[in-house]
Order: structure tokens, then C-alpha cells, then sequence
């Protein structure tokens, strides 16, 4: 970032930071480690094609072990014919948008289906200013005001989160709103000896009907090999997100309707709070999750040329490590990933990096679910937009269908596609 750019920046800050123009810079460079920063780690050991596996040597496991194994295959679901009154449909996206400001309202109608689901849930990493500017100038206002703007009349904005760049923000359907309770935000910083805000977690929790939702957007650390420090920032954002606890005196600053906003900026300790894998909830865990594909680019470029997704999965570090039960989300779903490595292309191009670090395409952009307890989930649709060129991410969707009976649901415009969707239940 140029010094024109930070004086631009920081001419609308309140100060309460303080310093000179020298100490705002020098604070900018410790805190700005953006995914865009990444360095060779000398004493990393060399991969190679040996340590890529193959079809052909794991083929055997694979059988033992399928990574969606918790995802219950329930067919084709026909929504002519299905009753879906109690049905609520959700569109989630995860977007790192590489610390550039907000695209216009067309840009965003371009790819985003509006007005039809009842719930919206947008999470964004890097959002509207570098992680480093965002320190000193958190605010989200134009992002917010543009989401609003697309959304229309028939949504309102019932709660958003930010933690430095990584932002939260839901949208329900206005009939919705006499029916939700307990709306509650929660931020978990994982950077910096865990009080920097440049890594973590975001959550807003609510109450709708006889359901309890629990959304969290994370940007975890970065780099090919730091997968325990990933999954130690999992273990501690699931560990700290309250949704029930003691509520912020100072009210929600965003557009929400007030007798149902709580927001809660407070960490508590496990046996002081209750669990959110543990009761009654669906809860939604994306973002900028960071794990990589192990090998080297050269391989890893071959197996895409290849269109051999199932290989470049078998070396996915998430799928991995959830296999091995080294990472918190044992509770979690994730839908087949049936499109290419999201990260890191090159802005404007569907080229991966051609910069001289040459990094590994992955798929460090997730959306991962846990059904409730009393309540089902039906994922129609597990994918990425690969039009939106905007950053050197993809965005990447989930649509669900969630159970959720004692709530007036009212028809949105159209159903989603069953013709193109992938299905799975999971109760």
C-alpha cells in the first residue's frame, strides 16, 4: 500500500489509536499478514512428486475412508412434489476479497440470488481494506450499505460482526423478524499471542422458531505448513463462541431491530458457557480456513490439468486432518467439493499464481455445517462462482434447506435448482 493510500485511510480515524504517521506505518507492517505475504520456509523439507499420493497407492484406503462419510446421501429431493412450508433456505457465501474495497451493486447482482431464500448469510476475510489498514479503520459501512442495497426491501439487516478484516453479516426476510430472539455477536481473535484480531473468528447467533442458529466466519493462519496452528485457532474459536452468556451493555450499532439484538464481545470459559456442538443448534463454520493441498506445484499443476479433483482431495490438509481427528470439527459436514482449488489466482485471470513463490492452488475457502440434534439439514448445493474475478479468491456458496417447524415461512420468488444441485441430508 502506498503512503498515499494509508494518509487517505487514516485522515477519517478518530484517533483513539494514536501516533505518528511513522508509528501507524510501522504498526501497519507487525499486524498486515495478509495470505498475499507468504514467504518460503527454508527449513520447510522439499516435496516432491513421491510425496504426492495417487490413486493408485491409496485406492485401498480410500475404501475405508471416505472423507463425506457423514454425509447421509438422500437422493434426489423433488421440490415440485416435496411440502417445503417448514423448509427454511439459506444461501451462505465465504469471499476473500484481498483487502480491495467493495464492488459496485451491478458487480454483485452479476452472481449473488437475490430475494430467494429467507436467510443470507455473507462472510467476508480482507474485507473492504487490507487486514493492516482495517486495524486502525475496522469499519464495514460502504460493504454493509452496498449488501443492503442489493438485498432490497423485502430483507433487513438483523445483525453483523467485524474483527479487524473479517466480517459477518445476516439478512432475513422481514416476515422473519417478529420470530427471532436472542440475536447475539461474538469475536474471537487468534493472531498475535490471541489478542490480534488479523486471524480469528466472527459469529452471530440467534433463535428462530424452536431452532437455534450459530454462523461463524474465520480467517485462520496462513502458509503450507502451519496446519497445528489452524487447528489450534479451530479449537479455540469453537471453544470461546458464546451465544447464551453475558450480553454487552452498549446496544448493536447496526441496523437491527433492537428488542432482539445482544451482542456479547466477551470470551468465556468452557464450563462457564454452554457448548455449541453440544445443544440444540445448526451451526454454519466458513471462511478463509487456510489448509492447503501438500505437494509441489508442479505436481499439483499436473493433477488439474488432469481435471483429477479426487487426487488433489486425498492430499487436502482439512480432509486430512479431519480424518485423523486432529482438527475440532468431528461434528461438521462438508459437501463433495466438486470444483477446482479457489486460491490463488491471479486478479482478473483463471490463472493460479505465477508470481516467483509459485504458490500451491487449494481450496482454503470452506463452508462446513453441523445439523442439529431435534433438526435436519438438506445441502442442495456445494460450490464456487468461478466468474468473480474480482480478488485472487473465489467465492465459494452453500445453499441448505433447514428444518425448522414452527415458523411461518412465506414463499420466496423461486425454489432452488434440483436439476443441477447436489442433495445430501444429514440429521
Amino acid at each position: 500500500m502506498s503512503n498515499d493510500e494509508i494518509n487517505i485511510e487514516v485522515e477519517g480515524f478518530d484517533g483513539s489509536v494514536g501516533g505518528s504517521s511513522e508509528q501507524i506505518e510501522k504498526r501497519k507492517e507487525i499486524i498486515d499478514e495478509s495470505d498475499e505475504d507468504e514467504v518460503d520456509d527454508p527449513l520447510k523439507p522439499e516435496m516432491n512428486e513421491d510425496s504426492l499420493i495417487t490413486l493408485e497407492n491409496i485406492y485401498e484406503d480410500r475404501m475405508v475412508f471416505d472423507p463425506y462419510d457423514n454425509i447421509h446421501e438422500n437422493g434426489k429431493l423433488n421440490f415440485a412434489t416435496k411440502n417445503n412450508k417448514n423448509y427454511l433456505k439459506i444461501f451462505s457465501i465465504t469471499w476473500n476479497m484481498m483487502g480491495l474495497s467493495s464492488p459496485n451493486e451491478e458487480y454483485l447482482l452479476s452472481f449473488i440470488p437475490t430475494n430467494n431464500y429467507h436467510i443470507y448469510c455473507f462472510a467476508t476475510q480482507e474485507c473492504e481494506r487490507s487486514i493492516g489498514t482495517s486495524v486502525i479503520i475496522e469499519s464495514k459501512a460502504k460493504w454493509e450499505k452496498t449488501l443492503n442495497s442489493i438485498m432490497g426491501d423485502s430483507y433487513i439487516q438483523l445483525e453483523s460482526c467485524t474483527l479487524v478484516a473479517i466480517h459477518l453479516i445476516i439478512f432475513v426476510r422481514k416476515e422473519l423478524l417478529t420470530q427471532i430472539s436472542n440475536v447475539r455477536t461474538c469475536s474471537v481473535p487468534t493472531g498475535l499471542y490471541n489478542q490480534i484480531g488479523n486471524k480469528g473468528g466472527v459469529s452471530i447467533s440467534f433463535k428462530l422458531g424452536k431452532r437455534k442458529f450459530v454462523f461463524i466466519n474465520n480467517h485462520l493462519p496462513a502458509h503450507q505448513e502451519n496446519v497445528k496452528e489452524r487447528n489450534e485457532s479451530v479449537k479455540r474459536i469453537i471453544d470461546s463462541i458464546d451465544y447464551e452468556g453475558k450480553i454487552q451493555q452498549q446496544p448493536s450499532k447496526t441496523k437491527v431491530n433492537p428488542a432482539v439484538s445482544q451482542s456479547n464481545f466477551t470470551l468465556f470459559k468452557r464450563a462457564d458457557r454452554p457448548d455449541i456442538l453440544k445443544k440444540n443448534n445448526f451451526v454454519f463454520y466458513m471462511g478463509d480456513l487456510n489448509y492447503r493441498i501438500n505437494g509441489n506445484r508442479k505436481v499439483v499443476d499436473k493433477v488439474l490439468k488432469m481435471n483429477d479433483l479426487k487426487v488433489l482431495q486425498l492430499n487436502d490438509q482439512l480432509i486430512l486432518e479431519r480424518k485423523k481427528g486432529t482438527v475440532d470439527l468431528k461434528h461438521f459436514s462438508e459437501g463433495e467439493i466438486i470444483f477446482p482449488p479457489t486460491y490463488k489466482f491471479e486478479k482478473n485471470s483463471n490463472q493460479y499464481d505465477l508470481s516467483k513463490k509459485q504458490r500451491i492452488p487449494a481450496w482454503t475457502d470452506r463452508i462446513l455445517f453441523k445439523p442439529s440434534k431435534k433438526g435436519k439439514i438438506h445441502l442442495v448445493d456445494y460450490n464456487f462462482f468461478p466468474q468473480v474475478k474480482y480478488s485472487d479468491h473465489r467465492p465459494v456458496y452453500a445453499l441448505f434447506l433447514v428444518d425448522c417447524p414452527g415458523v411461518i415461512l412465506e414463499t420466496t420468488s423461486q425454489e432452488p435448482n434440483a436439476s443441477t444441485s447436489q442433495v445430501c441430508l444429514v440429521q
